[in-house]
């Protein structure tokens, strides 16, 4: 389990529906490679005007140079925290055979039929979450097993640093539970 260095940029989505925080995670990545580790990033969010339960997204962009396009025009790494990614043609047409794609099991039992990549991962996010007593923490467990990943970006320290700066401490420990619980799930 390696990052993928395709050119100098590299391209993660996050799709989730409204609630599951896949834009704060999103955000996490982001600023993280800016602020700690000096790279450039950019990221498009977009959600429903529904407060819960619509489709929302986040796509970032990190590279080592400075960014021209920045849009996604390919996804290395795809983290289905619900399952509409894994069904939208947009998303697919994204993916490539060097992708990696991470799916909340809970929501999408059986693996994705007709998606690309090298790897298919699917993880019960939404157990693991409730098992540390914090439901709405789907996009932590989710970070902690990108973070598996692209490790050479961000860490969980980084995170953990992050999410202290940005919650009051009892908010900050409950996702960084969940953090935890997700780096440390077995694939």
């Amino acid at each position: 389990m390696r990052v993928i260095y395709l050119r100098d940029e590299l391209g993660i989505f996050i799709g989730g529906i409204g609630g599951q925080g896949a834009i704060l995670a999103g955000n996490i990545i982001g600023r993280i490679v800016v602020e700690y580790r000096g790279l450039y990033a950019t990221m498009e969010a977009a959600y429903t005007s529904q407060t819960m339960g619509g489709p929302s997204k986040a796509e970032v962009k990190i590279s080592k140079v400075p960014i021209v396009y920045p849009f996604l025009e390919r996804i290395d790494y795809l983290v289905a925290l619900h399952m509409w990614p894994l069904k939208s043609e947009k998303v697919l047409s994204l993916l490539s055979n060097d992708s990696v794609i991470i799916y909340n099991s809970d929501v999408l039992q059986e693996r994705p039929k007709g998606a690309p990549g090298k790897e298919i991962i699917g993880i019960p996010m939404t157990s693991i979450a409730n098992d540390v007593n914090n439901p709405r923490a789907v996009n932590m467990v989710a970070l902690g097993v990108l973070t598996k990943y692209i490790g050479d970006f961000i860490s969980l320290e980084d995170i953990e640093r992050l999410l202290k700066e940005l919650f009051n401490e009892k908010i900050a420990e409950s996702n960084i539970r969940a953090l935890r619980a997700g780096y440390a799930y077995k694939i």
